[in-house]
């Protein structure tokens, strides 16, 4: 009978941070640093992908003044202040007459489409390799290798592609929250402007085909393309 010991552990392991006040000056500053700065990142993402208006407000304790808002920290400090809600940018009924439109329901619409086509490639993918078994191909015996039956369709092999475009459309999901955040910081504390208006090229008509052969080029969602970048 083998009995198993439990071994100790060689490490620490990950600790559960306590939540308490800091009293190191430097570690204070640069906790509050990046605290704040995943405030704001979840901000933006909560705007992006639920196209709320959200406004946060840091106070540090030397007394200087952090704020993040969409579309700006005036605005939705008077929606709260009136109670009244402002015209929504993220609404897709508006069309192109609104100039801070982002077409988040055609990329969702896109986004699902592709993990539907995933789906299907990998189900058939699964179909082949079973009739491949089940006529046990193999070299010699007077049969055929399987890529020379012509009722194999190569093109369901093409997984990968599939998947790597899938990819893209999630490292785009990232970026456009990435580079909203930032656009959005400055906007609410440089500039009590409006969002710039988004591109048109940034549409997701412009995004690749899912062709065989394409890789990761630095095209419209890629990660070469310099409008999105960080």
């Amino acid at each position: 009978m083998v009995i198993l010991r439990k071994l100790p552990k060689r490490t620490q392991g990950r600790k559960r941070i306590e939540i308490k006040k800091l009293e190191n000056l430097n570690n204070k500053q640069v906790t509050f640093s990046k605290r704040r700065s995943g405030i704001f990142k979840k901000a933006a993402e909560l705007s992006v992908l639920c196209g709320a208006e959200v406004g946060v407000i840091v106070f540090s304790t030397a007394g200087k003044v952090f704020c993040y808002g969409h579309p700006n920290v005036e605005t939705v400090l008077d929606c709260y202040r009136s109670g009244v809600a402002p015209p929504a940018v993220f609404d897709d009924t508006a069309g192109d007459q609104n100039p801070n439109r982002v077409p988040m329901a055609e990329f969702n619409k896109e986004y699902m489409e592709a993990i539907k086509e995933l789906e299907e490639q990998k189900r058939r993918v699964v179909e082949v390799k079973e009739e491949v078994r089940m006529k046990k191909v193999v070299g010699g015996c007077g049969e055929m290798f399987w890529w020379e039956d012509e009722s194999v369709d190569l093109d369901v092999l093409d997984v990968q592609e599939v998947e790597h475009y899938l990819m893209s459309l999630e490292d785009v999901r990232k970026k456009m929250a990435a580079r909203l955040h930032e656009v959005r910081i400055l906007n609410g504390t440089l500039t009590p402007r409006a969002l710039p208006p988004v591109p048109a090229v940034h549409r997701l008509c412009h995004m690749p085909m899912m062709t065989n052969g394409f890789g990761a080029q630095g095209g419209q969602f890629g990660g070469g393309y310099p409008g999105f970048g960080v």
